[in-house]
C-alpha cells in the first residue's frame, strides 16, 4: 500500500472566519497575549525571590507557651 505522490496518509481542513480580519486587531490581540504571559513570568519569579529572613537566625520575638 505505496502511496503515490498526490496522495496523502492525514488530510487537515481548517475553517477559517468568514469576517475579514485586521492585521492590527489580530497583531494587538497577540501583544496582549505576550504581555500576560510576561507578567505571569514575572509575578512567578518575583513570589521565588527570599526576601524574607532567614528561620535559622534568632526572631525579634518570642513566643511564649
Amino acid at each position: 500500500m505505496a502511496a503515490g505522490p498526490s496522495e496523502y496518509p492525514v488530510q487537515f481542513t481548517v475553517d477559517y472566519p468568514a469576517e475579514v480580519r485586521n492585521r492590527v486587531t489580530v497583531f494587538s490581540r497577540w501583544n496582549l497575549n505576550l504581555l500576560r504571559f510576561e507578567n505571569r513570568v514575572v509575578a512567578y519569579l518575583l513570589v521565588l525571590r527570599d526576601d524574607y529572613p532567614s528561620t535559622d537566625a534568632y526572631p525579634p520575638f518570642r513566643l511564649e507557651p
